[in-house]
């Protein structure tokens, strides 16, 4: 890794422990955990070993989605204020501790040629563990690309709507962050890791 790009990574890591809350520790604490760096509107996934070689283990012909990957539409919403890119989100790649170990877990959008798919990777020892926590579609046709894209959501207070009813909204307390998927100009969906699985919260319609 060259001089000025291990500077950065040690910045964007020291800005992330206290922009997240947590920082690495026991066996781990020699890596500053999954990183996004580089510009903020442009940015590469950078993951320790342990977590990128339990990553590509999973379903052969899946990568890491890019910006290049998305429909146009979506690529000129997330151009917009409307997306809040940062260094814990990115529209393929959220970095927050999930499941409330005190070490940074990444969820990530891998795409192929016909599919997509939504993983978690939980920093957890001895080795990281690999969730799948949802898939979709790359269909033929008119809409090419994907539609799909994650963001980062804080622990605290959360509103849970109820689109089914004329109720009022319902507040969930989150003990440790979650990320939502977005699907563009329809439904948004949070997961949120509860007793040992991740739990689903429609958020959006």
């Amino acid at each position: 890794m060259a001089n000025s790009e291990a500077c950065c990574v040690l910045l964007v890591a020291t800005w992330l422990a206290g922009a997240v809350g947590c920082a690495p520790r026991g066996d781990h604490a020699a890596d500053a955990g999954p990183l996004l760096v580089g510009p903020v509107h442009a940015p590469r996934l950078v993951l320790p070993e342990r977590m990128r070689e339990r990553l590509e283990r999973g379903v052969p012909g899946f990568r890491v989605a890019t910006l290049e990957d998305f429909h146009p539409e979506v690529r000129a919403f997330l151009a917009s204020p409307g997306y809040a890119w940062s260094r814990t989100q990115a529209p393929f790649a959220v970095i927050g501790d999930f499941d409330g170990d005190e070490r940074y877990d990444i969820a990530v959008l891998q795409c192929s040629d016909d599919s997509s798919r939504f993983v978690v990777v939980l920093d957890t020892e001895p080795v990281p563990r690999v969730v799948e926590v949802g898939r979709g579609a790359r269909i033929p046709g008119e809409w090419h690309g994907l539609s799909d894209y994650l963001s980062y959501v804080p622990s605290g207070e959360m509103t849970w709507p109820d689109f089914e009813a004329d109720t009022p909204d319902s507040i969930v307390w989150l003990e440790h962050a979650a990320f939502e998927r977005s699907i563009f100009g329809k439904a948004a969906l949070t997961y949120v890791y509860e007793q040992g699985e991740f739990r689903t919260y429609a958020t959006g319609d």
